[in-house]
């Protein structure tokens, strides 16, 4: 398939566009107006070149925009530029310091299209690599954690039943039975609750810092699947959120309801029961209206 590669310089009220092809010819030059007809006429030109099979690469620096849009909306293959990265390649091509935007719109065209190309190409063979060795990694993980007498307690919870959230939430617990001495001792750990300091009359609430990482990690994201598979936990999040808290807020909040459950099935050996824990709200709310 033949290729043209295009260099955008882009500003606020124009754009030089450079095109030029795999050896370096120059096809077009043209500077398109930011306005509908400039527009119009620089799509039309696009897409008479995609109708004659011919594809378009084109670098710019920037990484969003209307100009940007407008590109990918007529079949483009755009790829932003560093800056930086442009201003050393123009001493590729030039001695002075002179700088024009017909310059640098051949400089893109000519140079980082087929650069960052070959820089795509190397990161989606290690991408994909990495996807392979993260998918076999995981399916181990769960692979042994199904093994464990544990697992008959963690598939009870929502989202339980695949990931590796839960089996490293429950690792974090371990199997002494005197590591914890109550669910709130489970929650300072993980960073679940703040750190209240009082001194006479002043009275201050702090983001726990100090804390086990990886509980607080496993217990935040296990609070986020939750939303969608636990009924009382959406509605807890929501409240949470009306109440003014903001969404990580009210993620950690919901985290810590989350760990004085787990702590009782960790303790009990018991299994976790939706209809139950629902049930138990319920009653408590007649408690409370009594």
């Amino acid at each position: 398939m033949k290729r043209y590669y295009l260099g955008v310089d882009w500003s606020d009220e124009f754009h030089q566009v450079c095109a030029i092809d795999p050896v370096g010819k120059k096809v077009i030059e043209k500077k398109v107006l930011e306005n509908v007809d400039g527009l119009a006429e620089f799509g039309r030109w696009l897409d008479e070149c995609r109708a004659q099979g011919i594809e378009l690469w084109a670098a710019i620096e920037k990484p969003a925009g209307r100009i940007v849009d407008f590109l990918l909306d007529h079949g483009v293959v755009v790829y932003p530029v560093n800056p930086k990265a442009l201003d050393r390649v123009r001493d590729r091509f030039r001695m002075s310091q002179s700088k024009s935007d017909s310059f640098d719109a051949y400089v893109l065209a000519e140079f980082v299209v087929r650069a960052k190309a070959q820089l795509l190409v190397v990161l989606v063979a290690q991408l994909r690599s990495l996807s392979q060795a993260v998918e076999s990694y995981s399916e181990r993980v769960q692979s042994f954690f199904a093994s464990m007498p544990a697992s008959e307690l963690v598939h009870s919870l929502p989202g339980g039943k695949s990931g590796t959230i839960l089996p490293m939430l429950w690792a974090e617990l371990g199997d002494t039975k005197s590591r914890w001495q109550s669910f709130r001792h489970l929650q300072a750990e993980a960073g679940g609750v703040p750190v209240t300091k009082s001194s006479g009359k002043s009275h201050v609430v702090l983001f726990r810092y100090a804390c086990n990482k990886l509980l607080r990690y496993a217990s935040y994201w296990f609070s986020f699947v939750s939303l969608n598979r636990s009924e009382w936990a959406n509605k807890y999040y929501r409240d949470q959120r009306a109440r003014g808290k903001s969404h990580h807020q009210a993620l950690r909040a919901l985290a810590a309801k989350w760990l004085k459950i787990i702590f009782v099935m960790w303790r009990d050996h018991k299994p976790y029961d939706e209809n139950y824990h629902l049930a138990d709200i319920a009653r408590q709310v007649i408690r409370q209206a009594a």
